[in-house]
């Protein structure tokens, strides 16, 4: 849904604190062949700042087990 908004919105860069290994459709659709000629006009900035990216990873760990769910979606800190 976010990956539809951000082409449809004419949305020209998108970046991204932490990328998630299981989810993140905005990576594989840029590399697909569906809307091409609007995921060519999206520049992709992963994980600029590592520091934001383990402050990022932290948050979402503690969200994560909070719930009572394992965290999977990162392993920075290792």
């Amino acid at each position: 849904m976010c990956s539809g908004a951000i082409i449809f919105a004419d949305i020209k860069r998108v970046v991204w604190a932490l990328n998630d290994e299981h989810l993140g459709a905005l990576r594989v659709l840029k590399n697909g062949v569906h809307f091409r000629y609007k995921f060519d006009h999206v520049e992709v900035s992963a994980m600029p700042y590592r520091d934001l990216a383990l402050k990022a990873e932290k948050l979402l760990k503690a969200w994560d087990e909070g719930r009572g769910n394992p965290y999977l979606a990162s392993n920075l800190e290792s």
